[in-house]
C-alpha cells in the first residue's frame, strides 16, 4: 500500500483508526505500519565527520581565539566535540582550545574541567605537558584574581521547606491539604496563611523544547539537569545531547537515553512521550505491567476510579500514578486520531530500531498505551520559560504529578515557582480556610489576556481539556482593571516598589492589600500573582509596570 495520494492517505487513516478500535489482526496492523513508516527518523550510530572537517573546525576555533571572539570559539569547539570520536586526539585538542577560550571569559572552573578532560584522553606527551602547565597557570590566576561570577537569575538556590508538617502518606505535600473523597482534587484541612508553601513537586519528566532561535540556548545548558554550562560534553553515540558532566551523561543514559539517543529528529511531542514511556517502564522492563494496567484503565468504572486516587497508595515515580492522569481521557476526544499516529510512529521506532520490547510483540497495545501518554502530554505537560544566562531563555516542558491533582481555576488561590532541578513550589496566594479547594491557574498569565478571537472557556477546553466552572467562567467574567488608584497603598510600600519593582516581600505585601480590597476575580490580582512568579527568577515583564501604573505606584 503506497501512500502517494491524499485519497490513499485518507483511506489509510480510516483503516488504521478502525483497527485500533476493533479486534483486527496484529499482522495486518504491522503491514500497514511498515508501509506507512518506511523511513523513520532514526540516527543509527554517530557518523563522524572526516578529519579534514574536524581540522577546519579546529582552525576556525583558533582564528576566533586570535580575534578575541571567545564565545564563538566555545560554540565551534562544542560543535567539533559533537562530531569527533570519543577519546581521540582531535577531541583532546578541541577541549584544550575551548579551555583557553573559557579562561579568557574568566570561566575558570569550567576551563579547568576541559583541561582535565583533555589530559585524561591525551595520547601525546607534548600535549599532556602543555595541558599540565596550563592547569597550573589557571590555578595561579584563580588564586590571585577573583573569578568573574555569572549572574544568577534565580533568587533561591535552595528549595524552601513546607510551611506545615509533611503529609504522612506523601512526601512534598503539606499536611494542611488532603485529597477529597473523589480523589481528584486537594482540599484544605487546616488554615493556610498567604505565602505558605503547601506543595513541592519534582518533575516526573523534563524535556528541552526544540524551537527556532537566533542564538540557540540549548548549546549552553545541560540536557539532563538543565543548568547553565559552557563546558559541555557530548553523548558518545549521537549528535544532539550535551551534558555538564559525566555524572549527568550517565544518569541520562540510564534513565532513557540508551534508547532515546537513536531518535534525534523527533518532534517535541514524540520526544516527550518517548521519554515518559522509557521512564515509567524502566526502559522496557515494566512494559508488560504498563500494558496490563492500561487495559484495566480502559474498563475502569467510576467507582474504581475513585479508589485509585488515594495518597496512601501513591509512590514517587509510580507507573500507575502517572497513567492515572489519563483516566479522564474520552474515546471521542478530538485529539485521539492524531495521537494514534504519534503513538504508532513511536511504537514502530521502538520495535524496529531498539531492543525496548524485549521479545514482546504486542504492538497494538503498546500503541494504545502510547496514545494515553500523548493525552497526558496534551493535558498535563507544562511549558516554562527558563532563564539561563543574560538574554538566553529556554523552553522546558515538565510533567508534575501532584500539581495535576490540583483543580484549575482562572483565578486560582495559589502561586507557583520553579527552582533548581525543575522542582515546582506551590504557595498560597491568599488565606485559605478548611474545606476550600486548592486551585491553580494552569493557563498561567495567558488566562488574563483573553484572545479576542477565542473566549477563555473555549481556549481551556480545546488546549487543556478543562471544563472550568470557577467564578470567573461561571459569570462570564472578562478580566479587566477594577481597582485603579482607589486602593490604599502605604507610602513606604510604594517607595520600596519604586526602588525595586521586583522586591518579592513588598510584592507579597501588595498582594495582601489587594486581596483585602476585593473578593471577586480581578485583573490586578492575576497580574501580580504571575509577576511574583517571574520575580523569583529575577525577571520583570511589562505587565508589572502596567499594573504599578494602574495602582498609582509609578
Amino acid at each position: 500500500m503506497k501512500l502517494n495520494t491524499m485519497t490513499n492517505m485518507m483511506d489509510f487513516h480510516t483503516s488504521f483508526f478502525y483497527m485500533l478500535n476493533t479486534e483486527a489482526s496484529e499482522d495486518k496492523l504491522h503491514e500497514y505500519m511498515n508501509d506507512f513508516f518506511m523511513d523513520p527518523p532514526v540516527v543509527s550510530k554517530k557518523q563522524k565527520c572526516g578529519k579534514s572537517q574536524l581540522m577546519d573546525l579546529m582552525v576556525q576555533g583558533e582564528i576566533k581565539m586570535v580575534e578575541g571572539r571567545y564565545n564563538e570559539t566555545v560554540d565551534i569547539c562544542t560543535q567539533g566535540l559533537q562530531q569527533s570520536l570519543p577519546f581521540s586526539a582531535q577531541s583532546a585538542i578541541l577541549y584544550f582550545i575551548r579551555a583557553e577560550a573559557l579562561e579568557s571569559l574568566q570561566m575558570y572552573e569550567e576551563s579547568l574541567l576541559d583541561i582535565d578532560r583533555a589530559i585524561e584522553i591525551s595520547v601525546s606527551r607534548t600535549l599532556t605537558d602543555m595541558l599540565q602547565k596550563k592547569r597550573i597557570d589557571i590555578l595561579k590566576e584563580v588564586a590571585s584574581f577573583e573569578p568573574k561570577k555569572l549572574r544568577d537569575r534565580c533568587h533561591f538556590e535552595n528549595i524552601p521547606q513546607l510551611s506545615n508538617n509533611h503529609h504522612k502518606y506523601q512526601s512534598g505535600l503539606s499536611d494542611a491539604i488532603d485529597l477529597i473523597h473523589n480523589g481528584r482534587y486537594f482540599v484544605a484541612v487546616k488554615p493556610i496563611k498567604m505565602k505558605d508553601v503547601i506543595l513541592i513537586d519534582k518533575s516526573q519528566i523534563t524535556h528541552l523544547h526544540k524551537d527556532d532561535w537566533d542564538d540557540d540556548p540549548t548549546s549552553n545548558m545541560c540536557h539532563y539537569c538543565f543548568k547553565y554550562c559552557r563546558a559541555l560534553i557530548p553523548c558518545d553515540y549521537c549528535y544532539h545531547a550535551l551534558y555538564c558532566s559525566k555524572e549527568c551523561r550517565s544518569k541520562a543514559y540510564h534513565d532513557y537515553h540508551q534508547i532515546y539517543c537513536r531518535y534525534g529528529n523527533l518532534d517535541n511531542k514524540s520526544s516527550f512521550v518517548l521519554k515518559l514511556l522509557l521512564k515509567i517502564t524502566d526502559n522496557g522492563t515494566r512494559l508488560k505491567e504498563a500494558i496490563e494496567y492500561h487495559k484495566e484503565l480502559e474498563n475502569m468504572s467510576e467507582e474504581m476510579e475513585r479508589k485509585v486516587y488515594n495518597l496512601k497508595g501513591m509512590k514517587e515515580n509510580n507507573l500507575r500514578c502517572i497513567l492515572n492522569l489519563s483516566i479522564p481521557m474520552k474515546k471521542d476526544d478530538n485529539r485521539t486520531e492524531d495521537n494514534l499516529f504519534y503513538s504508532a510512529k513511536i511504537a514502530m521506532l521502538l520495535r524496529n530500531h531498539s531492543n525496548y520490547m524485549q521479545g514482546n510483540n504486542d504492538i497494538l497495545n503498546l500503541t494504545k498505551l502510547l496514545c494515553r501518554l500523548c493525552y497526558i502530554y496534551d493535558v498535563h505537560a507544562r511549558m516554562d520559560f527558563v532563564p539561563i544566562f543574560e538574554r538566553y531563555i529556554a523552553l522546558v516542558q515538565n510533567l508534575y504529578f501532584l500539581l495535576n491533582l490540583v483543580r484549575h481555576s482562572c483565578s486560582g488561590n495559589t502561586i507557583y515557582t520553579v527552582h533548581k532541578n525543575n522542582v515546582l513550589v506551590l504557595r498560597a496566594a491568599k488565606d485559605i480556610y478548611p474545606g476550600e479547594l486548592i486551585t491553580f491557574n494552569f493557563m498561567s498569565k495567558y488566562v488574563a489576556l483573553e484572545s479576542n478571537s477565542m473566549p477563555r472557556s473555549i481556549m481551556l477546553k480545546n488546549f487543556f481539556d478543562i471544563s472550568c466552572d470557577c467564578e470567573a467562567c461561571a459569570k462570564g467574567y472578562k478580566f479587566k482593571p477594577e481597582l485603579g488608584t482607589n486602593i490604599d497603598i502605604p507610602n513606604q510600600l510604594q517607595q520600596r516598589l519604586r526602588r525595586c519593582r521586583i522586591d518579592i516581600d513588598a510584592m507579597w505585601e501588595l498582594l495582601k492589600i489587594i486581596n483585602s480590597s476585593t473578593r471577586k476575580p480581578c485583573l490586578e490580582v492575576e497580574i501580580l500573582k504571575y509577576s511574583i512568579s517571574d520575580a523569583y527568577y529575577g525577571e520583570e515583564y511589562f505587565h508589572l509596570r502596567k499594573l504599578y501604573t494602574l495602582l498609582g505606584i509609578l
